[in-house]
């Protein structure tokens, strides 16, 4: 058993008389540092935590670059642990469930992880303390195999040797590390808390302890409490608090994580998780879901659109001018300026908004593709802008609201290379001159 006098514990048998002892003066207030911490209350609960995507969008940064899982092997980790939850499972089996939820429940992430168990005898191979799992990279499945391959409890309880076991990883470890020591805190040989606030004095900041209270007397409680009291920084939660996967998300959230920013692949102001336009180029303006904006809502962005304020409803093409050919890009077959029969829809689309903007007035803009000389295709493209107005006063749209021109082949929108690209390019723009 153990009872604490000036800060150190004095060895005697577990029995419970001398445990009612330890548990009255924890009642009163009297023990040493072991119990000046106050522990959260055995029913609060931790709130879920949705780790996985927390991680995927940078809302959530791991702070720790190693976890060290240190489990409570001894003898007084057999006797019932008094949760419902845990079906009078021993405080041993119940505590190999929640190391292995906390493996479960743990995203996978870059940090490396080590498994340690206390104790002693046949269970532990005579040793007191015993690595399970060396230091590696972090693994779920690896971890969880670990755990449940500890055969079973016996022996002392010293924790002070389990915080020991990993001390030589701790310091060669190049980063951060938080250690989780999941114990009932009974039986203790010799006081773990001073063992930590050593450890804590050794390695600073980059040492932080954090406990899972699996037993059913306050006094183990105030051990387990003070252990992560004495690393500055540590989280100290009950077994109950942590049963479900939603108290166990809440604890790794707080123990292991920080809010960090979250992820903005393009750098446009929006995080991943809520861009609809991933991939936006950097320094283009974006509306609040991510998108480039596109103030004429004509489907092209106004980064790329060369013709910005189109009138609304106007078929544009891919640089965003208002165009005959922007559907199906085939108006015109090669070397005629007869208008296709399958143009007549997005012809009378334009004569629908010139109808509904009586003062507009536009210029019809005839193009070709690269094939035939330049003057050739100069004509040829004058050619195409006078049949479309013709078409359009045939509806009765003004002959004075309208005027044609051709410009050739020198402004394709498409490459000429390849057929789709020379059909495109055989096409007639509408360039408003008055609104």
């Amino acid at each position: 058993m153990a009872l604490f006098s000036g800060g150190k514990i004095m060895n005697n048998k577990c029995n419970k008389r001398s445990w009612a002892i330890a548990s009255a003066v924890f009642t009163v207030g009297l023990l040493s540092g072991c119990t000046t911490n106050t522990v959260p209350p055995t029913s609060a609960a931790l709130s879920p935590v949705n780790l996985e995507a927390g991680v995927r969008s940078g809302t959530l940064v791991p702070k720790a670059d190693a976890v060290v899982m240190v489990l409570d092997g001894s003898s007084s980790m057999r006797s019932p642990y008094n949760l419902p939850a845990f079906k009078s499972s021993s405080k041993f089996i119940a505590e190999k469930q929640i190391a292995t939820l906390f493996a479960n429940t743990m995203p996978q992430v870059n940090l490396s992880s080590e498994l340690v168990s206390f104790g002693f005898g046949a269970c532990q191979g005579w040793k007191s303390a015993t690595v399970n799992l060396p230091m590696s990279s972090f693994s779920q499945s690896a971890l969880a195999e670990a755990i449940g391959a500890i055969p079973c409890a016996s022996g002392g309880t010293p924790i002070h040797k389990g915080l020991l076991a990993a001390e030589n990883d701790i310091r060669n470890a190049s980063g951060r590390v938080a250690m989780i020591v999941m114990s009932d805190g009974l039986c203790t040989d010799t006081d773990p808390v001073v063992y930590a606030k050593a450890m804590k004095e050794e390695f600073g900041d980059k040492l932080c302890i954090h406990t899972v209270w699996t037993g059913n007397d306050p006094a183990g409680k105030a051990v387990m409490s003070a252990i992560a009291e004495a690393s500055g920084c540590g989280v100290a939660v009950t077994g109950d608090q942590v049963a479900d996967a939603g108290g166990m998300s809440g604890f790794i959230a707080n123990a292991l994580f920080e809010q960090g920013q979250p992820l903005d692949s393009d750098g446009d102001g929006v995080p991943d998780a809520r861009d609809k336009c991933p991939g936006t180029p950097r320094g283009v303006t974006v509306d609040a879901d991510g998108c480039p904006l596109d103030t004429d809502g004509d489907g092209v962005p106004d980064y790329k659109d060369k013709c910005p304020n189109t009138p609304k409803g106007a078929m544009v093409n891919s640089q965003g001018c208002w165009s005959l050919g922007s559907v199906n890009n085939v108006n015109f077959d090669f070397d005629s300026a007869t208008i296709r029969s399958d143009a007549y829809p997005e012809l009378n689309n334009i004569v629908n908004i010139l109808r509904t903007n009586p003062n507009m007035h536009v210029t019809l803009e005839g193009h070709t593709d690269s094939i035939g000389s330049e003057r050739y295709n100069l004509g040829l493209s004058q050619r195409r802008a006078r049949a479309v107005m013709n078409y359009l006063v045939r509806k009765n749209i003004a002959a004075s609201r309208l005027s044609s021109v051709g410009y050739g082949e020198s402004r394709p929108i498409e490459s000429n290379a390849t057929e789709a690209g020379r059909a495109a390019n055989r096409r007639v723009d509408l360039k408003i001159t008055r609104r």
